[in-house]
């Protein structure tokens, strides 16, 4: 079964109970986060895609069959450092006391595709970059906070249809231990509905989460690109607009480069000259010596970028609190010059042999939170370019730092200044013809 990041199974607060939550969260949104916040209790993300959602139902309802209703209770806000970011949230009371983490081991050894991690209950409230601030605004809310509580007798998947659009109700199964159950104050939406209809469907939904008691009726319809998919036999499928990223613009200036390792190498002669060794007199001997300095390490695709590209090949999972998931999708091996995949357009080779690395890693990883995985993309993120020792020998002729000597079978000399006599210069301001003296060894 494939699961998606734009999947997820939760348990949700009846709908009177929204507005308490959204108040919060509305206002300390994760800026990356473009759709409206919803409280939920994760139990599974990424989840099974849709057009896995029938076979999903029906193996949740065998699940669910012997599982009895527990009660949840809202009464506690806490807070969650993660590395440069801290979280907001609600903690679950719960009646009996280990019926909701029952429930998860349930759910995870059934559909071990999703991969399974420590579950740790929470509705998130709110995103900071300020610990400060949110340890006061903590105070302030768990002040004015009224308990709430409430039976969970039935789970839901979840589904939402681009990066901006909310997440839709769109299975609802029954605890089959329910005793008189009530009909649930949720409702699905179809499936086949189109993306326009799901909106139409959703302003019926009104802003304390509860129905109209009039929903528009819903025709399944096909759109053009669903019918071309129909045509020519395809399964149809949800069509996600396409993520744009800021793409770091690589542009090689290799002068820089050249004159910065020319300057690595001058440190070299001078820790060789204080050390009273004999630095090479021959040219040969030069360019052996000078070769294991002559590269340069370049970054050249920002480290925030490949996780974007991460996200959106949907190698991993991002969700509202910045927490990673990591799917295992499989690495489809290395562009080549005969055949670019869609997410190397517009990229530089240098670039696109960086994400291909990187997706080929990601693809074989299933531990690691985002800090760690943001130092590796960042390490990951410079390529080492090698320079030919003799551009790099003319660039120290160029600076005045060797000379040589063709009329003595290509003798080096060297111009090196004293580090006392160098200040005095810059300070003076002197002509440095002034403070130079060969080295012959």
């Amino acid at each position: 079964m494939q699961c998606v990041a734009s999947s997820s199974l939760v348990v949700m607060p009846p709908p009177e109970y929204w507005p308490a939550f959204v108040d919060i969260k509305k206002n300390h949104m994760n800026p990356k986060i473009k759709r409206p916040p919803y409280p939920h209790i994760t139990l599974l993300q990424p989840f099974a895609h849709e057009r896995h959602f029938s076979e999903a139902r029906s193996k949740l309802a065998i699940l669910l069959k012997n599982v009895k209703p527990f009660r949840i209770t809202i009464n506690s806000f806490k807070l969650f450092e993660n590395g440069s970011s801290c979280t907001m949230y609600l903690e679950p009371e719960v009646q009996p006391p280990n019926a909701l983490d029952n429930l998860y081991s349930i759910l995870s050894d059934a559909f071990p595709e999703v991969g399974k991690s420590d579950f740790d209950a929470h509705i998130g409230v709110g995103y900071f970059r300020d610990l400060g601030k949110a340890r006061m605004l903590q105070l302030k809310y768990q002040k004015n906070w009224k308990p709430m509580s409430w039976v969970v007798d039935e789970i839901y998947i979840m589904s939402r249809t681009s990066e901006e659009t909310p997440f839709e109700v769109r299975v609802i199964v029954p605890f089959g231990q329910s005793k008189e159950k009530e009909p649930s104050l949720w409702k699905e939406i179809p499936l086949d509905a189109t993306f326009s209809q799901c909106l139409q469907y959703s302003v019926a939904r009104n802003a304390d989460g509860t129905y109209s008691d009039v929903i528009p009726e819903i025709t399944p319809a096909v759109t053009e690109k669903e019918e071309e998919f129909v045509q020519v036999g395809f399964e149809k499928e949800i069509v996600k607009e396409p993520v744009v990223l800021d793409v770091q613009p690589f542009t090689f200036n290799r002068e820089k480069h050249l004159e910065n390792i020319s300057k690595r190498i001058i440190k070299w002669f001078y820790k060789e000259d204080e050390k009273a060794h004999k630095l090479p007199l021959s040219q040969d001997r030069l360019l052996n010596a000078i070769k294991p300095h002559c590269w340069a390490k370049v970054q050249v695709l920002r480290p925030k970028y490949i996780l974007q590209k991460l996200v959106s090949e949907e190698y991993v999972a991002l969700d509202e609190e910045e927490n990673l998931t990591w799917l295992r999708k499989p690495f489809l091996g290395f562009p080549s010059k005969f055949e670019e995949p869609h997410w190397s357009h517009g990229l530089e080779d240098e670039q696109i042999e960086v994400l291909a690395k990187v997706f080929k890693w990601a693809s074989t990883q299933s531990r690691g939170n985002l800090a760690s995985v943001s130092r590796h993309l960042h390490l990951q993120s410079f390529v080492k370019f090698d320079f030919a020792p003799k551009s790099v020998l003319e660039k120290l002729i160029e600076m005045a730092v060797i000379e040589i000597d063709y009329k003595n079978s290509k003798k080096i000399n060297y111009y090196l200044y004293d580090e006392e006599e160098e200040e005095a210069e810059e300070s003076l301001k002197i002509d440095s013809t002034e403070n130079v003296s060969p080295y012959n060894g």
